[in-house]
C-alpha cells in the first residue's frame, strides 16, 4: 500500500510539474510593445507614474480634468504596447490608469479597476476599457462595481448583461473577433479597414486580418470616438 501511495505521489507530482511548466511555456510566448512605443514615451509632455503593476498617465494641460479611464490590456499582450494609444487619450485631457496584468492575462487580476481608482482620487468619473481579452475581463469586473460610469470595448464584447453605458469599437478586417457575438442594444462603432491588433503597438497579430487603413489612422479614429463617448 505504501509503494501504491508513493507512486502515487510521484504520478501526481510529475503531472503537476509538467502543467506548471506547460503553462510558464505558453506565458512566456507574448506580444511585446514595438519601438515606436519608446520614442513616444520619451517624446511626450505629459506625466507618466509608474506604481507596481499600474502606470497613470496624466494630461500635461487641463489638471483639473475629472475623467478618468482605466485600462485592461489583450491577452497575452505587453501593457507597454497601449501606451501610444493613450498618450493620445491624454493630450485630448484624459487621465489614463494602465494595468501591467499578471502573466499579460487580465483573469488573473480581474478586479484590478478598484485599486486603479485609489491612484487618482480627483478623478470624477471613471470608465473602464479593455482590449479584446481585457474587454471581456473589464465587462466581468462591473458585475459588482457601482462606480464605473461607462464600459469601452476594443475589439471585444460585453460578457454580462449589467445596464451601463457601453461602447464597442471594432475594426471591420479584423480576424479574430467573433462578431456574432457583438451586442446589438450597445453603442457599436466599425472602424472601416481596421483590425484586431492595431488598437495597441506590438506588431501584427497570428489570425489576424490585414487592415487597409494604417495604425496611426485605426488609433485616431479610436479615440475620437472615445472622446465623443465620454463627452455625450
Amino acid at each position: 500500500m505504501k509503494k501504491i501511495v508513493k507512486r502515487g505521489l510521484l504520478i501526481g507530482g510529475i503531472i503537476i510539474a509538467l502543467g506548471i511548466s506547460v503553462f510558464l511555456f505558453y506565458v512566456s510566448d507574448y506580444y511585446v510593445a514595438t519601438e515606436v512605443v519608446d520614442n513616444m514615451i520619451e517624446s511626450t509632455n505629459h506625466t507618466i507614474e509608474s506604481f507596481d503593476e499600474y502606470t497613470v498617465i496624466i494630461p500635461s494641460d487641463n489638471y483639473n480634468q475629472d475623467v478618468g479611464v482605466i485600462v485592461y490590456p489583450g491577452g497575452k499582450v505587453e501593457a507597454k504596447a497601449y501606451m501610444g494609444l493613450l498618450l493620445q487619450l491624454a493630450d485630448q485631457g484624459v487621465t489614463s490608469i494602465l494595468v501591467d496584468m499578471p502573466f499579460n492575462l487580465a483573469v488573473f487580476n480581474v478586479d484590478a479597476a478598484e485599486s486603479a481608482q485609489e491612484l487618482a482620487p480627483n478623478i470624477q468619473t471613471w470608465y473602464l476599457m479593455g482590449h479584446s481579452l481585457g474587454g471581456a475581463m473589464a465587462s466581468s469586473y462591473l458585475k459588482d462595481d457601482q462606480t464605473i460610469e461607462g464600459l469601452i470595448l476594443l475589439a471585444a464584447y460585453p460578457i454580462n448583461d449589467r445596464d451601463i453605458r457601453t461602447l464597442q469599437i471594432v475594426g471591420s478586417e479584423d480576424g479574430i473577433l467573433d462578431f456574432t457575438k457583438l451586442d446589438d442594444q450597445r453603442e457599436t462603432y466599425i472602424i472601416e479597414g481596421g483590425n484586431h491588433a492595431y488598437f495597441a503597438d506590438y506588431g501584427d497579430q497570428e489570425g489576424d486580418n490585414d487592415a487597409t487603413i494604417s495604425k496611426t489612422q485605426q488609433q485616431l479614429l479610436t479615440i475620437e470616438k472615445i472622446i465623443e463617448f465620454i463627452n455625450d
